[in-house]
């Protein structure tokens, strides 16, 4: 196994996870390496592997987050490559990337494991209402916040 991919959807205890396998030498946690706004966290040989590997296309934050988003595969095996072979985790939430691209590039992945974190709807709904009303949406433990 080389890539780690997590099926979730916000307020499942996904972020807490990644922080878990962030403290794993062996395991390159990305987070949500394909959301479409935030960029992630990168070290210089990462940006510099998927700047080769794009052909030269990704220069800065602006052309990675659109590049990733088409070219999935491909920037998971540069970071794999880049991170010293390490386990790539990553998070997949709906819309992240599309359904073609996910069947195409993601799924027939020989070397892929794959978890879903599962909760009830109503509950990920009540956690984000709690979570806005203290005007912080992610990383917040929400179990003792009571909204009015």
């Amino acid at each position: 196994m080389r890539f780690l991919c997590i099926f979730a959807i916000p307020r499942t205890g996904s972020s807490h996870l990644n922080k878990l396998f962030q403290s794993c030498p062996e395991i390159n946690a990305k987070s949500e390496l394909f959301h479409r706004h935030h960029v992630g966290v990168f070290r210089k040989k990462e940006m510099q592997a998927l700047k080769e590997r794009s052909g030269g296309v990704v220069t800065d934050a602006e052309s990675f987050k659109v590049w990733r988003r088409d070219h999935p595969w491909e920037t998971l095996e540069a970071l794999y490559e880049s991170g010293g072979n390490r386990i790539v985790a990553f998070k997949v939430f709906p819309n992240h990337l599309t359904r073609e691209i996910m069947e195409t590039q993601v799924f027939p992945q020989t070397d892929m494991a794959f978890a879903v974190l599962r909760r009830r709807p109503i509950e990920s709904f009540i956690s984000s209402l709690k979570a806005q009303s203290v005007s912080t949406y992610g990383r917040v433990e929400t179990t003792t916040i009571k909204p009015t």
